[in-house]
């Protein structure tokens, strides 16, 4: 399996949580997201991150520099591939196998968001589909998957619903978090 996770670039990381971060924090605490989304993701096959900055390295990818856009990734053709956002700091093994699972009786497996997104897309070996990402994506991809007679499954789990966008979204990850994730957004919410 191979698994695509785009991350923005330096400056651009997180930028919504500035109320409640300063840029330095906001880069640990995107970074330290990103970290623990490879981590997770290594454990099921390759991952590759795609990202406009020259200078990344995440121990357990491989890192592709590209300008390309959430909505222009350059995608696996022909394998199986998954891609997974970069700002899942509760994202667990369970919630990868749940999706994995479902992909062996579908075409495409989409994970949503909180806030209508789509925060995983799986696509089964020989399955030409390209996701689209930004505001509420999951109904949009729903559709154009199904548009297209793919079979769709959907899988819901906290890992993959509950992404970073806002400081409101902190509270999930101070509470039900570990590590340096949980570690940073407890240094700037009170629980």
């Amino acid at each position: 399996m191979r698994f695509v996770v785009p991350f923005a670039d330096r400056g651009e990381r997180k930028t919504r949580l500035s109320s409640c971060m300063d840029e330095r924090t906001r880069e640990e605490f995107a970074l330290a997201m990103l970290r623990h989304v490879v981590r997770v993701l290594s454990g099921f096959g390759e991952v590759e991150v795609v990202t406009p900055d020259e200078e990344l390295s995440v121990p357990g990818a491989s890192v592709r520099c590209s300008e390309a856009g959430l909505n222009e990734l350059p995608l696996p053709v022909g394998e199986r591939f998954g891609v997974v956002v970069s700002d899942l700091p509760l994202l667990s093994e369970e919630d990868v196998e749940r999706a994995l699972e479902a992909l062996e009786g579908a075409d495409v497996v989409l994970c949503p968001a909180r806030r209508g997104g789509t925060s995983g897309v799986f696509v089964r070996e020989g399955v030409r589909f390209r996701p689209v990402f930004g505001g509420v994506s999951f109904p949009r991809n729903l559709e154009r998957a199904r548009g297209r007679g793919l079979e769709v499954r959907v899988v819901r789990s906290l890992g993959f619903f509950a992404d970073v966008d806002v400081p409101e979204d902190l509270v999930d990850v101070a509470l039900l978090g570990e590590g340096e994730v949980a570690r940073l957004a407890r240094s700037v919410v009170s629980v």
